[in-house]
């Protein structure tokens, strides 16, 4: 029955709304200004869905500035992702990782997410890790990400903790670490805990939540057999026979 509970992946999207804002501006120190162009132009071309393009835009600026290159080698793997080309935009990724020197959280998450769709389950987590380590401790979508991997490992303990970091992180605007929670309390037995982080998820979307909708109907199902089986562990047996 609890295998039912549904834990949405999300973040299929954050490549594009966390990751793109770094490509939608060159970096303010560059003083290169060819490379600054070519950034420039790569970005309006990412803007029309023209990936191919935008990739030879940027290539233009690998030779510029080192935070123009980083900034480009990272540019470039987001259009690959967006090609289909994982195990490319894998290696654009790491090496905008290396241009910064192990410092640039938003690379780091992006590579964890093309890791992610090629199976690889141990490098995405440690590129989560990178991601955390790079955003001082607060990077919201790292955080939801190693909680789905633990939660796919069966270490439920420890992917509640990761939601709830998540939450935290977020200032609590992040309905779908709640509803994960949620689940993460219920696979635990504590279904008063995990209604009430069902409840408040589907509150902050306006009940425009079908997971957490979900997920709240079969909690109160539960937590409604439990106290039935509660009332009955109550009955008492008559000993003899009525008088």
């Amino acid at each position: 029955m609890l295998k039912k509970f549904l834990i949405p992946v999300l973040f299929a999207l954050f490549i594009a709304t966390f990751t793109l804002p770094a490509a939608h501006a060159a970096p303010p120190d560059d003083s290169d200004d060819a490379a600054r162009q070519s950034i420039r132009e790569g970005n309006e071309r990412f803007a029309r869905g023209r990936y191919e393009e935008a990739v030879e835009s940027y290539r233009k600026a690998l030779a510029g500035p080192a935070e123009s290159g980083a900034t480009a080698r990272y540019n470039i793997g987001v259009c690959l992702y967006e090609l289909g080309r994982a195990r490319e935009a894998v290696a654009a990724y790491r090496e905008a990782v290396r241009a910064r020197r192990g410092k640039y959280a938003k690379a780091s998450y992006a590579l964890g997410v093309a890791l992610e769709d090629l199976g690889e389950w141990a490098g995405a987590e440690a590129a989560y890790r990178e991601a955390v380590g790079a955003a001082g401790g607060r990077s919201t979508e790292a955080h939801y990400r190693l909680g789905l991997l633990a939660a796919r490992a069966g270490a439920n303990e420890r992917a509640a903790a990761l939601f709830k970091r998540a939450l935290e992180i977020s200032g609590d605007r992040f309905p779908t670490a709640r509803n994960n929670l949620g689940v993460m309390l219920a696979l635990a037995g504590r279904h008063r805990e995990a209604e009430r982080e069902f409840a408040a998820a589907l509150a902050q979307e306006r009940g425009a939540y079908e997971d957490a909708r979900r997920n709240l109907a079969l909690c109160r199902s539960l937590l409604l057999r439990q106290g039935v089986t509660e009332e009955v562990g109550r009955l008492a047996l008559t000993a003899g026979p009525p008088r």
